[in-house]
Formats: C-alpha cells, structure tokens, sequence
C-alpha cells in the first residue's frame, strides 16, 4: 500500500509519469535497466530510441512485443511494442499504460465521492537512422495523458540517444537523454510544480570473449534527484537456447533494513529468456523476471515477443 500512495502521489507534487523510468519488458527488469547501449531493446522508445535495431541492417523482420509488470498493491503496467525495420531505418511505435487500481475517494469532510480508477496512458513513435556500418541515431516522441482521481494531466515527451559500434573490442557505447518534455495540462496541487521524470544516461555493453556472457553497465543522472545513479547487469547464454539474466542497481541501498539475509537478496532482479533462432518456434519468444525490493515487497515482468 505504502508503494501504491507512493505511486500516485503525483498530485501532491511528486514528480508524475514516474513508470516511464521504469522498464515493463522482463530482459530490461532482469537486468536492472542497465542496457541502454543494447541493440534491439524493445525498451528503446523510452530508454534509448538509436537502440531499436541492429546497425547497418537492411533485412531484419518486424517484431511485436506485448509485456506487463506487476507491483505491490495491484498496480500494474501494460504495454505494446511494434519495432519495424525498413532499410537502414528502424521505426518503432509503442503504447504503455500504467493501472494504479480502484480507490475510495473523499473529500475535505471526510464523506465518500465514491470509487475512483487511477491510471496514466503514454502513446510514442520513433525512428532509428544508421550511419554507416558503427553508428546509429534515433528519437522518438510521444503524448501521455493521466487521471489521478478530479486530477488530469496531458504532457508532450520526447527521448533521443546515439550508439556505436566498437568493433575492436566487439563492444557497443550508447547515450540518450530520456523523457524530456513539456506540459500540456500538468498534476498541480497547492501550487507544486509537476515534472517530467527527465534524466540522461550512458552505456556500455560487450559480449564476453571466453563466457558465454554479455555484460551491461550504465550510468546517469535524473533531473529530481541531481545525484548519479549506476545500473549493472549480464545476460548468460544457457544450453538450449535460454537466457538467465541478472542485474543490481544503486537502488538496492535503498532497501537496507539491518537485516543481513533480506539486505543480501534486497535490489537484485533476475529472470529466465528464450533465444532460439531457428526450428519451429523460432518466431515466438517467452521471458520473465523479478525484483527483489526488499519492503517493497516484490515486482514481476512477463513477456511474449513474436517475429513477424
């Protein structure tokens, strides 16, 4: 309940449109976010739009992602991804909502308003342009709108990044600048100031040459906090075309309690992929994962991928 009121307390003048730093899809969730310079991510729209496909294709095929993260509290975040590859460009369209649940208003004396559903709904499109075989750029744009009980909100986003191939060390660098924007109609209450949650953020990713292993590491900064944050995390590639991948971030110091086996286990995330690229299934793609946010309780994320 404690990260419900947490959630939606953007009324109130916390920073609204929080989710939108938060992966929904499971590789990102597993990994704590750290793939910013990943390529192919189908959290590139949000994360880093010069990440929706593989540099220098011209002949990959489209791809839909549908996924959902559930939370503490029954809130819950849904979303569908189209990535379409066309020549050395990349177009990507997503929808992603945000489902707070049913709350029980009232007003000033305390009397029941009755029931009321809270959610926030974002729509964005982008596009990723390669130039030549090690360098790509993208952006993308979109509109949310939410509703927070008598309290709407309409905001204009926008992120853009880069990323490179660095062939000599088989490794990718990426950068962007993330959920940048401005409000239409923003959250206000007694005067406080809505506020995108804006941030940049930089990225590193290699496939290990002797593990079967890729690694991420990315760093960056948010506009509400002005501190710098830090994400780590691995895919490893399994027998049988599966994938376990791990991840931890700076967040994890925010659920120690003094107890040393939940503060061991507090912050990490994991999950479970498959990678199969031939046979019959070669199309269709399942992941899971969770995180462990101590007495947050814990998050999970599930994910169906299908190739067009």
């Amino acid at each position: 309940m404690l990260c419900g009121l947490w959630l939606v307390s953007a009324a109130g003048g916390q920073s609204s449109f929080d989710w939108l730093s938060q992966p929904v899809y499971p590789a990102q969730v597993a990994m704590a976010g750290a793939g910013v310079a990943q390529v192919g991510s189908p959290e590139a729209l949000t994360q880093n739009p010069a990440s929706l496909g593989v540099l220098g294709t011209t002949g990959s095929r489209p791809r839909l992602w549908l996924g959902g993260r559930q939370y503490s509290a029954g809130i819950g975040q849904l979303a569908v991804t189209l990535i379409f590859p066309r020549g050395i460009r990349a177009w990507g369209l997503e929808v992603r909502s945000m489902q707070y649940g049913r709350f029980d208003g009232y007003d000033a004396d305390g009397l029941s308003t009755g029931a009321y559903n809270a959610s926030e709904t974002g729509v964005r499109a982008g596009v990723r342009q390669s130039i030549g075989r090690y360098l790509a750029v993208g952006g993308s744009v979109g509109i949310l709108s939410g509703k927070l009980e008598e309290v709407d909100a309409l905001a204009v986003v926008w992120s853009t990044g880069f990323q490179i191939h660095l062939p000599a060390v088989d490794a990718h660098l990426g950068g962007a600048i993330q959920n940048d924007g401005r409000y239409i109609t923003p959250y206000a209450s007694k005067g406080s100031d809505s506020a995108l949650p804006r941030r940049w953020m930089v990225g590193f990713t290699k496939q290990l040459a002797y593990l079967p292993l890729t690694f991420h590491l990315a760093a960056g900064q948010a506009d509400a906090e002005q501190e710098l944050f830090w994400r780590v995390g691995g895919e490893f590639r399994l027998p049988g075309a599966i994938a376990f991948r791990w991840g931890v971030d700076q967040s994890k110091n925010d659920y120690i309690t003094g107890n040393a086996n939940a503060d061991l286990l507090s912050g990490i995330s994991f999950g479970l992929g498959t990678l199969r690229t031939e046979g019959r299934w070669a199309r269709l793609a399942l992941d899971s994962a969770v995180k462990l946010q101590g007495p947050l309780g814990i998050t999970s994320s599930f994910s169906v991928n299908i190739r067009l």
